[in-house]
């Protein structure tokens, strides 16, 4: 195996600019209808050269890389020139490939080069969207090789924010914001708010209702997000200035017609608000039987009587937490590591005496359920843990009642164990006098479509439930068990 090493030039500030520059070059290869390979200085037995650390494919033209270039060392180009500079081409596939490098400057030093490869298209004239396009990407060019792109501030790319792309839409203006070239898709988008609006050799200012933003970016000398709406369309513009030293020479504004987008989050948002409000009033009624049965429970002499609703009204309050969640969250999931640890917590202070020593603990997480799934569980570590400590401690003996959770990519495990005396006999839980345990086991196998199985414990008892996991996005955790634990007194 070779040996490799990698010269490091970078500092912690100049790897954060060139990680802002992978998440915005994105613009520049679909300007230039080019791949685009990040380079870095590197030394492989003995020869310098460059390592490819990054690399990004247009979105308007065939990849001239089809395999991933990233970790591959190049003994060219060497050394990286000052200015942008073609490079020599070469031929792949019966076709023509250009070549251009590209210096990545950084507080005056270059720390890095984009090498930037397409192939050669025969035409005899170019077209005016690529001479716009042509004209974008020198722009862009010179301003990595400036050091002023990518922006360090401004309106920049996040995980939660999607930018305009090229192919959306692209309107490019001159240093005194007159518009020199609309794409096709930017022409439609603008003429869909006014329709007999002109765009080319036009200022902005007079097409453009939130000309302020395009304003606010030529001042600040930063890139500018923002939206304008209207005759019912909404825009999403995105507005790059073009930088020479300190002088705007230009800008760019990516364009994206957001309107069908924005109806359906507005839709989404209405029925995420109307599960809430069915929740919220679920919840409600709920607490309203739970205190008809406390008021019976007060009128009521028979003590065997008062013990079945009192039970039943812990039944209603763990169904009832589980709707409060739901109401104060988005969409029908819901974390049930917060519902499991207040039904341990609920029932550590209600059921354990004072004098009596049980202690309760949780571990690991069981992540997002969904409410078909959330209630019912709930319902089973509800009967459970009472059935813990009601049951295993007799005569004010102490022990642990002890709840783990170990999820899977397509199902989740839930034991709850005791350090007590265990079940008297091995009937069935289905034929065993224990209502709650009756309840659990029909809950597991009709609602969660699994199982529930006891085992002695040495002491006490172990319940486990074994439920298959619903589509609702990806798992907390894959082929594993969460370690973190989390203690209730």
């Amino acid at each position: 195996m070779a040996e490799r090493q990698t010269v490091s030039t970078t500092s912690g500030e100049a790897q954060d600019h060139l990680t802002r520059l992978t998440r915005e070059w994105q613009v520049l290869s679909d300007l230039a209808f080019a791949d685009l390979l990040l380079l870095v200085p590197a030394i492989q037995d003995g020869q310098v050269g460059w390592t490819c650390i990054a690399q990004n494919r247009p979105h308007t033209a065939q990849t001239v890389h089809v395999h991933d270039q990233i970790g591959l060392f190049r003994e060219e180009p060497y050394p990286a020139p000052v200015t942008p500079a073609d490079l020599a081409p070469f031929a792949r596939d019966q076709s023509v490939v250009l070549r251009r490098v590209i210096p990545v400057r950084f507080q005056g030093q270059i720390i890095a080069i984009i090498l930037m490869e397409r192939f050669a298209r025969v035409q005899i004239h170019p077209s005016l969207l690529e001479d716009a396009y042509a004209m974008a990407v020198r722009a862009l060019e010179d301003m990595i090789a400036e050091g002023t792109f990518p922006f360090a501030e401004g309106d920049l790319p996040s995980a939660h924010v999607t930018n305009p792309r090229v192919g959306d839409g692209v309107i490019l203006l001159d240093s005194t914001g007159q518009v020199i070239y609309a794409s096709p898709n930017a022409v439609s988008a603008y003429r869909r708010l006014a329709p007999s609006t002109p765009l080319i050799d036009r200022p902005f200012s007079a097409i453009d209702p939130g000309y302020h933003t395009v304003k606010q970016a030529v001042e600040s000398r930063l890139p500018v997000r923002g939206e304008i709406s209207q005759n019912g369309r909404m825009i999403l513009r995105r507005i790059v200035p073009f930088l020479q030293a300190t002088e705007i020479t230009g800008a760019m504004v990516l364009i994206r017609d957001v309107t069908e987008m924005r109806r359906h989050q507005a839709e989404l948002h209405v029925r995420d608000v109307t599960i809430s409000e069915i929740h919220h009033r679920v919840k409600n009624n709920l607490q309203t039987v739970a205190s008809l049965l406390r008021l019976q429970i007060r009128r009521t002499q028979s003590e065997e009587v008062k013990d079945a609703l009192v039970e039943s009204v812990r039944r209603i309050s763990s169904i009832a937490y589980v709707h409060e969640f739901l109401s104060g969250t988005s969409g029908d999931t819901v974390q049930f590591d917060d519902i499991a640890n207040h039904i341990v917590t609920m029932l550590g202070q209600g059921l354990v005496g004072k004098h009596q020593e049980i202690r309760l603990y949780t571990t690991g997480e069981p992540g997002l359920l969904n409410a078909q799934q959330a209630t019912p569980l709930a319902l089973i570590l509800s009967e459970l843990i009472q059935n813990g400590i009601e049951h295993a401690f007799p005569n004010g003996q102490a022990g642990e009642v002890r709840v783990s959770f170990d999820r899977y990519q397509d199902r989740l495990v839930m034991q709850v164990s005791d350090t007590g005396v265990g079940l008297s006999n091995s009937e069935p839980l289905s034929t065993h006098a224990n209502l709650g345990l009756q309840i659990c086991e029909s809950l597991a196998v009709t609602e969660l479509g699994g199982s529930l199985h006891y085992t002695p414990g040495q002491p006490g008892a172990i319940f486990t439930v074994d439920m298959p996991l619903a589509a609702i996005g990806e798992p907390s955790s894959i082929g594993g068990q969460f370690p973190s634990p989390k203690n209730h007194a």
